[in-house]
């Protein structure tokens, strides 16, 4: 039997950065070069390939203004030859403070006021940005369904709740807004959480009144995501 694999644009930069970081480690400890050199550090080399691999993530994605992020990330990393590079060597040109805090305004701020844009997943339009009330059919949308919000307010609703046969799957991706999904009291609901600064709430349920089950998988940053069981 043959399986075909579509590798995502982004695993093949994380492989690559990851590759050429492991290179530039091994010739710096037999001496080929020395990181001091280029005025780069291991770590900050390591930091700095997650960075640009988030930025990249975020343009796959389409969710820009979680861009300010790495940015951010990025200037504090190189905040040292940027200021030799302007002429202040050995200043301080930023408080972190105002770096890190300036970053989630402008991501808030910027979510807030682009026009609300619409992606399509598994047939389903998800809006990234703004309020949304998005509705998925459990008899043909929740095979591998996902959900995407930024810096909004997303409500999930699901329809035809009687035709689902289980075996079902949402992916909720949130970053600084706040999504709740409406699911049905008798759907015993299997969380996978990855939660970062923000809060993921799921009720506790009574598995011997549930009939069906649905897997959950919730990435949350900065934000709220919310189950609510409805009969």
């Amino acid at each position: 039997m043959t399986v075909n694999r579509t590798v995502k644009k982004t695993t093949i930069f994380w492989g690559v950065a990851l590759i050429l970081a492991a290179i530039c480690l091994i010739l710096s400890s037999i001496n080929v070069f020395s990181f001091d050199a280029i005025g780069l550090s291991p770590w900050k080399l390591f930091l700095a390939v997650l960075c640009v691999g988030w930025v990249a993530k975020i343009i796959s994605d389409k969710t820009y203004p979680t861009i300010f992020l790495p940015l951010a990330g990025l200037f504090l990393l190189f905040e040292d030859a940027i200021a030799i590079w302007i002429g202040r060597k050995g200043e301080v040109l930023v408080p972190v403070w105002v770096v890190i805090l300036s970053a989630v305004l402008l991501m808030v701020g910027v979510g807030m006021v682009i026009p609300k844009g619409k992606r399509r997943f598994i047939g389903i339009d998800t809006k990234h940005i703004g309020k949304s009330e998005i509705y998925l059919n459990a008899e043909t949308d929740l095979a591998d369904a996902k959900v995407s919000d930024v810096a909004g307010f997303a409500q999930v609703f699901i329809t035809n709740p009687e035709k689902y046969t289980g075996n079902g799957k949402i992916l909720v991706q949130d970053v600084a807004g706040r999504v709740v999904l409406k699911i049905p009291s008798n759907w015993l609901v299997n969380k996978h959480v990855e939660d970062i600064a923000g809060r993921v709430s799921i009720p506790s349920q009574d598995t011997a009144s549930c009939n069906k089950e649905i897997d959950l998988y919730c990435r949350d940053i900065a934000g709220s995501i919310e189950v609510e069981f409805v009969d």
